[in-house]
């Protein structure tokens, strides 16, 4: 058992959220792709982050290096370098919108796993 499934954006502001989450193991990297929503009218897909952790088992203390990325073009794919190979890791994915009164909104996270080569 691990933290699969953690929830790294509970989403703020009604942000929509990415779909069909992939990982995709590299070498010394995961390649992360998504399924971006639909953009409704007035609004703007701002950014996009991913994140990983080493996986751990979910009843010890959290800890380890997070490793993040954000983006503010090519929303729909990521790729997360200087991972461990070998070492499973638990990684997130979020959007980060403009809204049309020009406030900020995020979506909830997507989840998945995976291990660099």
């Amino acid at each position: 058992a691990g933290i699969d499934g953690l929830i790294m954006s509970p989403g703020n502001g009604g942000g929509l959220p990415p779909t069909g989450l992939v990982v995709t193991p590299g070498v010394g990297e995961l390649d992360i792709t998504v399924t971006l929503p639909e953009i409704p009218a007035g609004w703007v897909l701002s950014g996009a982050v991913a994140a990983a952790i080493k996986q751990q088992a979910p009843t010890d203390d959290f800890s380890g290096k997070w490793f993040v990325v954000s983006v503010n073009v090519g929303f729909n794919a990521i790729t997360i370098p200087g991972l461990e190979a070998g070492e499973g890791y638990v990684v997130g994915y979020f959007l980060k919108w403009t809204k049309p009164d020009g406030k900020d909104a995020y979506s909830v996270s997507l989840s998945g796993v995976g291990t660099p080569t």
